[in-house]
């Protein structure tokens, strides 16, 4: 990960991308009123038919532990048809689509996952609104 900066904007851009997470646990986060949750991401790579980058969002419950009983998450999956090389997406999820979300109280974590074929992306604006 290096954060980086692009016409003043700071960014984060994520290289030899699988498996990475963007983590708050000290404090998690309260978006049990928040209704979306929006990330922009631009992929660097040339995208295949195949390709994708899965959002996953992970809630550790009120004992602020990750894999105890009362932990939940959701994960959304974009196909490469959903995305495009070079430019920007903004990526908009109605939080009341994420029935495996059982608690937004404990927000912990942000995880971005591909098929290691889109190994360089770029994200920003990620927050959560109503």
């Amino acid at each position: 990960q290096d954060d980086i900066s692009i016409n003043g904007d700071n960014i984060i851009k994520y290289s030899a991308l699988n498996f990475v997470g963007i983590q708050f646990t000290q404090p998690t986060i309260n978006m049990s009123d928040m209704t979306n949750s929006h990330i922009d991401i631009q992929v660097i790579n040339e995208l295949d038919s195949s390709d994708f980058v899965t959002i996953k969002l992970q809630d550790i419950g009120p004992d602020n532990t990750f894999g105890t009983s009362d932990d939940s998450a959701a994960e959304i999956k974009f196909s490469a048809s959903n995305l495009v090389t070079g430019e920007w997406v903004s990526i908009d999820i109605p939080l009341s689509t994420l029935s495996s979300l059982t608690s937004r109280s404990n927000l912990a974590q942000v995880v971005f996952i591909s098929d290691a074929t889109v190994t360089d992306m770029y994200v920003d604006n990620v927050y959560f609104n109503k």
